[in-house]
Formats: C-alpha cells, sequence, structure tokens
C-alpha cells in the first residue's frame, strides 16, 4: 500500500487517481458534457429561427434549408402557410429557448453533483488514509496541514472539476458549435473569424505558461528554502527579482501580454513562499531608492506641459473629474450592496478614487505600441496626479464631522476591528501550537 509520505507521483499517475476517485460519478460528467452540446446547439438556433422567419418568410427570400427540413415544411403548407400562421415561428423560438434554459439547468445540476460527490469520495479517501495511519506519525504530522487538505485543498479539486474543467468543454463545444454553422451560411466570414483564434490561442497559452511557470517557481522556493533550513538569505530577493524579469519578458515577447501580467504572476508566486515578507523586506529599499524613482521619471519626461492647449487642458480636467466620480459611484454601489450605510459607501468610493502606477504603466503599454498618441499622455499623467494629490482632501471631507469615539459603532471600522482581531487570535493560537 502506498505510504503518506510517498508525494512523487506523475501527471498520469494522478489522471488516473482522480479518475478511479470519480467512480460512481463519471455518468454526471457525461452528462453535463452532453448538456453543454445540447444547450449550445439550442442557443445558437435560436437567431437562426428569427434570422429565418424574417429573411425568408416576411421577406420572401429562397429557403436554404436541408433536404428533409424542406421537406417536412412542404408537407404543413410551405411558406404561405408559415407567413400566415406567424405564431409557429414565435412559438419555435419559445421551444428553442426553454429547452436551452432546461439544458443549461441540468449541466449546472450534473456538474454540481459530479463535483460534490468526487469532493465526498476524496474525502473518504484521505480519512482512510488518516485512520491507517501509525500514531507516531500523527504525532510528528501538523494538524493545521492535514485539516487544510482535508478542506480547502478538496474544495480546489471540487471547483476545477466542477467549475473550472467543465467551462474549458463548454468553451471548446460553443466554438466547435459555431464554426459548424457558420461555415455553411457563409464561408468567407468564417475565415476571418476564424482569424482571430490565434491571437486568443496566444493568450490563452500564456496563462496556461503562467499556471505551469507559477507551480513550478513555487516548488524551486520551497526547495531551496527547504535546503536552507528555513534561514533568511540574501540568494531569496535575488531570485524573486530575476523571476519577475524573466516572466515579464516572456509575456511581452512569446506571447504578446503585457509585461506587468508577467510580473504580476512572479508576485504570486513569492506570495506563496514562507519567505514573502522576508523579499518584500529586502525588496522596498530597492524599489523605493531605485526603480520607482526611474520609472516615474521616465514618465515624467514624456509629458509636454508647454505644448498643451486649451482643449487639452479642458479634456484633462474632464478626465480627472471623471476618474474620481466612476470610482466614487462604482465602488460606493458595491459598499452599497455589501450593507454599508450612505456615508460609508461614499468613503469607500472616495478611499478608492487614487489612481497610481498601473494607470501609468498601461498609458505606457498603449503609447509603445501605437494605439496611444503622445498628446493624449500628457492628460493621462495629470489625471493620475490629480488623483492622488485630491484623494486625502476628499478623504478628509468625507470623514469630517466623523469623531473617533464612534469608531466601533461605524460598520466599515468595525469590520477591520473584527479583522484585527481575529489575526491576532489566528497568530497567538499559532504561536501556543508551535511552542
Amino acid at each position: 500500500m502506498e505510504t503518506l509520505e510517498e508525494t512523487k507521483s506523475t501527471g498520469a499517475a494522478r489522471w488516473k487517481r482522480l479518475w478511479r476517485l470519480i467512480r460512481g460519478f463519471r455518468r454526471y460528467f457525461f452528462y453535463t458534457v452532453l448538456t453543454t452540446l445540447l444547450a449550445a446547439l439550442f442557443a445558437y438556433l435560436s437567431p437562426l429561427v428569427i434570422s429565418f422567419t424574417v429573411d425568408s418568410i416576411v421577406g420572401g427570400k429562397a429557403m436554404n434549408l436541408p433536404a428533409w427540413l424542406q421537406g417536412w415544411i412542404d408537407a404543413i403548407g410551405g411558406r404561405d402557410y408559415l407567413s400566415a400562421n406567424l405564431w409557429l415561428p414565435a412559438l419555435a423560438v419559445l421551444a428553442v429557448q426553454g429547452l436551452n434554459g432546461v439544458c443549461a439547468y441540468a449541466r449546472g445540476r450534473c456538474s454540481a453533483l459530479g463535483g460534490e460527490g468526487l469532493a465526498k469520495a476524496l474525502r473518504d479517501a484521505l480519512y482512510r488514509r488518516l485512520v491507517r495511519a501509525p500514531y507516531a506519525w500523527h504525532k510528528a504530522s501538523s494538524t493545521g496541514d492535514l485539516v487544510q487538505r482535508c478542506t480547502s485543498d478538496v474544495e480546489t479539486v471540487r471547483r476545477f472539476m466542477q467549475m473550472q474543467m467543465m467551462e474549458v468543454v463548454r468553451t471548446v463545444v460553443m466554438a466547435l458549435v459555431a464554426l459548424s454553422i457558420m461555415w455553411p451560411i457563409n464561408r468567407q466570414l468564417t475565415l476571418i473569424a476564424c482569424c482571430l483564434l490565434p491571437v486568443l490561442l496566444k493568450i490563452a497559452l500564456f496563462f496556461i505558461f503562467a499556471v505551469i511557470t507559477a507551480a513550478g517557481g513555487i516548488r524551486f522556493f520551497r526547495l531551496i528554502i527547504a535546503r536552507a533550513h528555513q534561514k533568511n538569505l540574501r540568494r531569496y530577493p535575488v531570485f524573486a527579482f530575476v523571476t519577475c524579469l524573466l516572466l515579464a519578458y516572456c509575456a511581452e515577447e512569446f506571447f504578446g501580454v503585457a509585461d506587468i501580467i508577467g510580473a504580476f504572476v512572479a508576485g504570486l508566486v513569492v506570495a506563496c513562499t514562507s519567505k514573502a515578507d522576508y523579499i518584500r523586506s529586502k525588496f522596498e529599499p530597492l524599489s523605493y531608492l531605485l526603480l520607482t524613482p526611474v520609472f516615474f521619471a521616465g514618465i515624467g519626461i514624456k509629458v509636454e506641459l508647454p505644448g498643451l492647449s486649451g482643449g487639452l487642458v479642458a479634456f484633462s480636467l474632464l478626465l480627472l473629474a471623471t476618474a474620481i466620480l466612476s470610482k466614487v459611484a462604482g465602488c460606493g454601489l458595491g459598499a452599497g450592496m455589501c450593507g454599508f450605510n450612505r456615508a460609508e459607501c461614499i468613503q469607500v468610493g472616495t478611499g478608492m478614487a487614487c489612481r497610481g502606477e498601473v494607470a501609468l504603466i498601461v498609458a505606457n503599454r498603449g503609447l509603445s505600441v501605437g494605439a496611444l498618441s503622445q498628446a493624449m499622455m500628457t492628460p493621462i499623467v495629470i489625471m493620475v496626479v490629480g488623483c492622488a494629490v485630491l484623494t486625502p482632501m476628499l478623504l478628509k471631507l468625507a470623514f469630517s464631522g466623523h469623531s473617533g469615539a464612534s469608531d466601533k459603532k461605524n460598520a466599515l471600522a468595525g469590520y477591520y476591528h473584527r479583522h484585527e482581531e481575529l489575526e491576532q487570535v489566528s497568530d497567538e493560537l499559532l504561536s501556543r501550537k508551535s511552542r
């Protein structure tokens, strides 16, 4: 029997193990794929019925239908009968939409049954393994790690099979069904639509590359940290910086994705390691003293204030007002949906109004690829600087009349108080466990 200490396994072995776990629930995943196919067919069939009604029945165009369908229409009276009874095409549209809804419901239900069945089988397998493990192994193992394996890790596998994998299947099925329907209608437009597929495929390949690279990077960092016996070494920030540069270069050079996305993936890799705080503490001086000033200086050099016309000044002010109001309205609406009152919604929206380096990175990227003109760079920089300067002032006005003594009565402040207390209790429990 495989021991608990055996952690290495090939990808094929893992898929075989997963295939064994879904024994008894495989039919649900098969039904999910089948209903996904039917839902895609009905979703594309509805506009075809409407087009046929408008063009052929009402407009008088020639019916370009399969022989069996043309024979069925001729048997009931042909175009004249359908034009005199337009309620039949309307009923057909309603029937198709109803079948689409039924298939969508069946797809969600079968996917949920399969996912929950997989989660139960996986938890049962873990429970059996834990029950059979010797007492010495339980004494030496981390209880928190065992709880994580039985809860969050199982939930991750369930979400992958129930939602992510099924969404991939749904995307592929819908693309194939759409192409099979478009090809007989207009082959030229179908080929034009297919020209976009390589671009989408390239972006999808980047995310697959990002997932694989992230998994490998996390394992690499954990390996070198384990070999160093959890010591803080200077090589960790160096490895993190090299990973950031490599992923940013690969994202832009090989996949045509913005380099900031690759750097973001590198940040996720570093954040999943036990030395994330140490790496951040070593990186902050380099960032504030060298990288950030150089970046903002490079952006500032591209700004041409003397060349501003009256129209650009008005556009800059309008862009600044739109940037602030959109944040206040959008984030305030989200806060209102979460149960905050009107004053707290305004405070949340105002606090989110500040825009920084991400907007400048996107603008600089647009300038480099030619999507943004040099004249438009100045209003964007003015908008970013204006948001950074005005946000503290607007926050002070938003919190005016709000005394510090009423913090505990404020739902927004109370949420952070509760969150901070939970973190303190968690840290205390973990420190007791480690002792």
